[in-house]
């Protein structure tokens, strides 16, 4: 029956193209598009009789009704040739009706499975139409009944895979690929198998099989190119398939975590003979020859490695760890220098000697490599926090201070770098001594905004409210943008039971910078401090509305609106809401039975 089946196909597929259409004497009116189909339907009925099933009459009916579907899609997007793209009214109308007609196809189409259930070839028009319209499940399904009924088809298991992988179903791709891998030879495996075990490869290292991951890769490396012709245009494979270097690299890496370094430098070896452009594998034979104890040999091919690509610090850092691991660290230190004074512009090798002189107990020398990239005002948090913990390890905080200060007119600002500026500005509060010095620092000419604030900070730490705010203020004076400030002015104000002072610093800053939702939080609990329960309200709806996703804002506004007698309003506005968004029904659901349950109200 299949095979009958694949007759009639090439037989519609030439009376669709035009092919027959001068032998088809039609019988039936056309449709709206020009296609007859009672002249097929007759035909198919007329072998219907003779073969004694349905299943030919319902497939032609089918692939007509899919054609016919597909080719309003292609209208809709303005795809056909000399045609331009149509209205929105009219796209809409078209995918509509291709809608509709491709529920007739597959109608059409589960009756041939009906009468014949083992028609492949029905399976796979339903997976490809469903994939077309970008319903993955559904095609994933009919590519499964179809590998159901012929599991040695190449071109069904490669779709099923890729399918499989579009859904996330990695379990799933792996088995389809590996099932490919093994079947029916054709044109289709001649030409894809390469890029299956591509695939397999990285699914396999993915989840985590490292040795089905090696095996595979490895089955590619020898995998027996083929004509450049059978591979169609596919130029990226055909020269992969010609130097295989890129297949050493991944084989070497999964080496690699398999903690097989013997073999991955081997396989790094190979990738830098065939490709030698690509230092990468330079780099990573170094590697794999220091993980496997050869630091000589380890230690020439870094260096090869840093000549090729100078202006790159990897190489070095490794050539100063692989020295380390050898027990050497002067030469390690040696070798930090003697680049540096080919490359004195690369901070992070100015860093990276900074720490092997601080391991040596070289405390001036690391903290002059720290400084170095400091003074140069790089954006390098970790410098700035080394450097910091060096001064105040020798006592010297107004200095460990400083180093913040010139981190922030750098432009820094990472948790870490605020995080580690708290810790010593708690530190430094407690060294008598320390706040006068940094303010003495701070009154120097010249000084710009970042000084004043670390003052502010260490002055609200010591309760000096007074100082504080003078030296925010100073702060926003010299840079009103620098918005972290005017929310440790508020607090300060809050402190000092000024609410009315920390609306107004709030309020300036949200004009400022209106999509800011921390301005606006900490806004409304000022406002709130202030007895501006309305004022809160706006706020917090702002808030709000700018991140929809958190509900502990959602319901802190829910609370305000309830306190200040708005509790219909709140509940609107929650039922509003779940009913706006469907994709976050549970969550809505869930504030509005706590709103209920809170407010001493009956669920519905």
């Amino acid at each position: 029956m299949g095979m009958r089946l694949a007759a009639v196909s090439l037989a519609l597929a030439l009376v669709l193209t035009g092919g027959c259409q001068s032998e088809v004497r039609p019988t039936g009116a056309a449709s709206r598009d020009g296609t007859i189909v009672a002249p097929v339907q007759v035909d198919a009925q007329s072998r219907d009789r003779e073969s004694g099933s349905q299943a030919y009459a319902n497939f032609a009916a089918a692939v007509l009704l899919h054609a016919r579907s597909d080719r309003l899609i292609s209208e809709a997007e303005g795809l056909e040739l000399g045609t331009a793209r149509p209205s929105r009214l009219r796209r809409s109308r078209l995918h509509q009706e291709a809608f509709h007609l491709w529920k007739q196809a597959v109608q059409r189409y589960e009756k041939v499975l009906l009468y014949d259930p083992k028609s492949v070839e029905a399976c796979e028009r339903l997976a490809r139409g469903y994939s077309d319209r970008g319903d993955t499940e559904r095609a994933v399904h009919w590519l499964k009944r179809a590998v159901a009924i012929d599991g040695g088809d190449f071109k069904l298991l490669f779709h099923l895979g890729v399918g499989c992988e579009e859904l996330k179903r990695t379990r799933e791709a792996v088995e389809a690929y590996t099932q490919a891998e093994k079947a029916r030879p054709g044109p289709d495996k001649s030409r894809l198998l390469p890029l299956i075990l591509l695939k397999l490869g990285r699914l396999y290292e993915n989840q985590n099989q490292l040795d089905e991951a090696a095996a595979t890769y490895i089955r590619f490396i020898e995998f027996k190119k083929e004509a450049d012709d059978v591979y169609g245009n596919n130029t990226a494979l055909i020269e992969l398939l010609k130097n295989r270097a890129p297949a050493y690299r991944k084989l070497a890496d999964v080496y690699t975590r398999q903690g097989k370094h013997v073999q991955a430098a081997e396989a790094f070896k190979t990738a830098y003979r065939l490709q030698p452009q690509v230092t990468r594998s330079l780099l990573g034979l170094a590697s794999a020859e220091a993980d496997a104890g050869d630091y000589p040999r380890a230690v020439e091919t870094c260096k090869k490695y840093v000549e090729k690509e100078p202006n790159r610090l990897d190489g070095m850092t490794l050539l100063v760890d692989i020295y380390k691991k050898m027990g050497q660290p002067d030469k390690a230190v040696t070798a930090a220098e003697e680049f540096l004074k080919e490359k004195p512009l690369l901070y992070q090798l100015h860093y990276l000697l900074g720490t092997l002189r601080e391991d040596r107990g070289e405390i001036e020398k690391a903290a002059a490599s720290y400084g170095r990239i400091v003074g140069e005002r790089k954006q390098f948090v970790p410098a700035y926090l080394r450097l910091a913990a060096l001064e105040a390890k020798r006592g010297r905080y107004d200095k460990a201070l400083a180093v913040f200060a010139v981190g922030l007119s750098a432009g820094i600002d990472e948790e870490s770098f605020y995080a580690d500026l708290d810790r010593r500005i708690t530190e430094a509060a407690k060294v008598p001594g320390t706040p006068l010095a940094f303010r003495l620092a701070v009154q120097q000419e010249n000084q710009d905004f970042a000084f004043y604030y670390v003052l502010g900070r260490l002055c609200e730490e010591m309760k000096r409210h007074a100082e504080a705010i003078t030296a925010y203020r100073e702060v926003i004076r010299r840079k009103p943008e620098f918005l972290h400030c005017y929310i440790r002015l508020a607090s300060v104000y809050l402190v000092a039971d000024k609410a009315e002072e920390a609306v107004k610093v709030l309020t300036s800053a949200g004009e400022r910078v209106p999509q800011n939702m921390l301005i606006w939080r900490f806004l409304a609990d000022a406002q709130r401090a202030a007895g501006d329960l309305p004022g809160a309200i706006d706020s917090m709806k702002r808030v709000v509305y700018l991140d929809l996703s958190n509900t502990t804002n959602t319901m802190l506004l829910v609370g305000l609106m309830t306190k200040a007698g708005q509790s219909e309003e709140a509940e609107r506005f929650l039922e509003r809401s779940l009913k706006e968004h469907p994709e976050d029904e549970e969550r809505w659901t869930y504030i509005l039975s706590t709103f209920y349950i809170d407010g001493n109200r009956k669920l519905d």
